[in-house]
């Protein structure tokens, strides 16, 4: 199967191709959306960094935060300055943990405030 993007020009024709025994379907596959196209690309088997923040709809940066946090773990030696790659079918059993979304969720959030400078500083009490 090829990896090139394929376009679709609208929803229903995406909606056809999923019901159309071509083995599209949420699990295989991600979907971009360039200039009013809807793109779909048959998922990897391992992910780069930029296909995962996709999936997880999120920045490259907040793939990296997720890593140091631990809530993913990329393939082979981790070395600084290098293309991280990820196993496709792991982070998909993972997107299916409920307890895991939660962690995920609440660690972009941190990272969004970090980032963004709003993060809630609590006052301590310990006078």
């Amino acid at each position: 199967m090829s990896r090139r993007s394929t376009p679709v020009s609208d929803l229903a024709a995406l909606v056809a191709l999923s019901g159309s025994g071509f083995g599209v379907d949420s699990l295989s596959f991600v979907v971009s959306f360039v200039k009013g196209q809807i793109y779909i690309k048959p998922l990897a088997t391992r992910l780069t960094r930029q296909e995962v923040a996709l999936i997880l709809r999120t920045s490259v940066d907040g793939v990296s935060y997720l890593v140091a946090e631990g809530l993913l773990k990329s393939l082979g030696s981790d070395s600084e300055g290098k293309q991280l790659f990820f196993l496709s079918l792991e982070l998909l059993a993972k997107m299916q943990d409920l307890k895991w979304l939660n962690k995920l969720t609440d660690a972009l959030r941190k990272f969004s405030e970090k980032r963004n400078g709003s993060g809630n500083v609590e006052a301590s009490s310990d006078e």
